[in-house]
């Protein structure tokens, strides 16, 4: 996914002198855990909210986060008892209802100054996968949606065989 990473250090070119800096990563599976293992190697404390069980034990034993966090991003009022330096939510706002996108991220800015969210560009269809009824893509995501939420985007070409164009959005508070 270097497509990925690039997108982000063109946005964040500071991003990998992080060393100490706290961050909530939300979202991690088995098959997905997108730039999780830059994050760590770039020195950032990583916590993980991840909903599907199966992924929460999987991310625990992989990726050996501070702390996996099992339960539902539009509950993370509920779920989260510490503040970050940075929520990043690599490809997951289209796996939300778009009704409860506003509040969810109202939420999430309130336990972090930096949040950084990516996800398909448009039409990414995408079911049940691995099991998982939480893959579903059930919206598309248009640059428009993020901005007037107040984030700043881009979108970016992934050449990778398959590979949806994206989008990488962020909000500093």
């Amino acid at each position: 996914m270097d497509e990925d990473k690039n997108a982000l250090l063109a946005a964040f070119p500071n991003i990998r002198n992080s060393a100490g800096r706290s961050m909530l990563y939300i979202g991690a599976s088995a098959w997905r855990a997108v730039l999780l293992e830059d994050f760590r190697d770039w020195g950032w404390r990583i916590d993980v909210l991840e909903i599907f069980p199966v992924n929460t034990a999987f991310v625990a034993h992989a990726y050996r986060p501070r702390k996996v966090i099992e339960g539902d991003v539009r509950q993370a009022d509920s779920l989260l008892t510490e503040t970050y330096d940075a929520v990043v939510w690599w490809h997951g706002p289209e796996h939300i209802p778009r009704e409860d996108l506003p509040a969810t991220l109202a939420s999430l800015e309130q336990h972090a100054p930096l949040v950084i969210l990516s996800c398909p560009v448009g039409s990414a269809p995408q079911g049940e996968i691995y099991g998982n009824p939480h893959e579903a893509h059930l919206w598309d995501v248009y640059p428009h949606d993020l901005e007037n939420l107040g984030y700043s985007v881009k979108a970016f070409t992934r050449t990778s065989p398959g590979a949806d164009d994206a989008i990488l959005a962020w909000k500093i508070s």
